[in-house]
C-alpha cells in the first residue's frame, strides 16, 4: 500500500482545466472531462523523500501563488482601464456640451487672444466632439 501511494505522489503536479474554466492543481494526471495545461516538475523515480515531498509542495505552493499574482494583476489592469475609459468619456461630454452651447466658438492665438471660429469650422469641430463621444462612451 505505502509503495502504491508514493508512486502516484512522485508523478509531479498537474495544472488541468476542466470544461467550466475551473483550475485545478494535482498530483495526479488529469482525468478525461479535464484538461491538463501542463506537468509542473519532473517525475521522481521510487518513492518519494520527505524533501522531495516538501520540493513537491512548494513548487505547487509557487504554481498557485504565481496564478494569483496574475489574475490580479490583469483585474487591476482592466480596473485601470476601465478608469481611463471613463475619464476619456466625460471629457469627450464635456467638450461636446460646451460647444453645443457656446454661441460662438474660438481658438487661442500665441499671444493668448480669442481667435474666433467661422461656423462651418464649428460644425466640424461639433462633429469631431460628437465622433469623440461615440467612441469613449460606448
Amino acid at each position: 500500500m505505502l509503495l502504491l501511494s508514493g508512486a502516484t505522489a512522485s508523478a509531479g503536479v498537474f495544472k488541468c482545466t476542466d470544461t467550466g474554466g475551473n483550475v485545478q492543481y494535482r498530483d495526479t494526471p488529469c482525468d478525461s472531462s479535464t484538461h491538463s495545461l501542463r506537468k509542473l516538475g519532473e517525475s521522481a523515480p521510487g518513492a518519494v523523500a520527505p524533501d522531495a515531498r516538501m520540493e513537491k509542495t512548494q513548487r505547487l505552493l509557487d504554481a498557485i501563488r504565481d496564478e494569483r499574482l496574475q489574475k490580479e494583476q490583469l483585474e487591476e489592469k482592466a480596473r485601470t482601464d476601465e478608469l481611463q475609459q471613463r475619464r476619456h468619456c466625460n471629457r469627450a461630454r464635456d467638450y461636446l456640451r460646451n460647444l453645443e452651447r457656446a454661441g460662438r466658438v474660438y481658438d487661442l492665438d500665441e499671444s493668448g487672444n480669442r481667435v474666433y471660429l467661422p461656423d462651418d469650422a464649428r460644425e466640424q469641430a461639433l462633429a469631431q466632439a460628437r465622433e469623440n463621444v461615440r467612441h469613449w462612451c460606448h
